[in-house]
């Protein structure tokens, strides 16, 4: 469960430091776009990694 959080944090981080700020500064509707895609796939990554952590969960 450690490592499942572990790797949760470090996706929120990506998110707040790389994938807002790309979306803040995009250029082009196909950056925004590229940014959106991304932030939709770090989403996924995340609720896939919580449910991890709650099926390896001994409780």
């Amino acid at each position: 469960m450690a490592h499942a959080l572990a790797d949760m944090a470090e996706e929120v981080d990506r998110i707040d430091r790389a994938i807002v700020p790309r979306s803040e500064r995009a250029a082009t509707p196909d950056d925004f776009h590229d940014a959106l895609v991304d932030l939709m796939a770090a989403f996924a990554h995340l609720d896939s990694r919580l449910h991890d952590a709650m099926r390896s969960d001994p409780a």
